[in-house]
């Protein structure tokens, strides 16, 4: 996962100034990977929340912050949702975006679409990806205790939709995210 949010990461990081920046907030913070890359660049002298739903994921990020170095931020992870969140596509909205920030209290916000291709998986077959990516997310949860039969119907259908999408190993997919910058007066 780390390997497929790596460009995403170097994108906002790239747009995002954060020189001088003494606390950062990772929502959606995953398995810690891009908090850690962040808390390497603030330095030592910096703090880093990130924050998701998923506590495995968290336990994921815990773990790799126990292995932060002397000269990054302080990296800390905290489980919370959002109470009444329509959904992960809530945000595609930059007007609705915008007014969440400015309602929690955050100015000079600034919204700019990213488009890429996200490579995803990495194995020598459309199957092979296909399973991969079938161990991880909402997929995993849906997948668990499946018998081999369901399993493999529901593999077949994913390699179909997902077939003009595989090459050089593996899925080149379409993708947009929001780089989104704000401070707090």
């Amino acid at each position: 996962m780390e390997r497929l949010l790596r460009p995403i990461t170097e994108a906002l990081l790239a747009h995002a100034n954060i020189e001088g920046c003494s606390n950062a907030l990772d929502v959606g913070c995953g398995g810690g990977s891009q908090s850690m890359i962040l808390a390497e660049r603030l330095g030592a002298n910096a703090k880093v929340l990130g924050v998701d739903i998923p506590e495995p994921m968290l336990r994921v990020a815990r773990k790799k912050s126990e292995e932060q170095k002397a000269n990054q931020a302080q990296v800390e992870f905290l489980q919370a949702d959002a109470p009444n969140a329509p959904g992960p596509f809530a945000f595609a909205d930059a007007e609705r975006l915008r007014s969440i920030l400015i309602d929690s209290g955050f100015s000079n916000i600034g919204i700019t679409s990213h488009r890429m291709t996200m490579c995803f998986g990495e194995a020598a077959t459309l199957g092979e990806s296909v399973r991969e990516l079938a161990k991880i997310g909402p997929v995993a949860s849906l997948l668990a205790g499946q018998d081999r039969a369901v399993l493999e119907t529901v593999f077949a259908a994913i390699e179909d939709v997902l077939e003009p999408y595989y090459s050089d190993g593996g899925l080149n997919l379409p993708a947009a995210i929001w780089m989104v910058t704000a401070g707090v007066a």
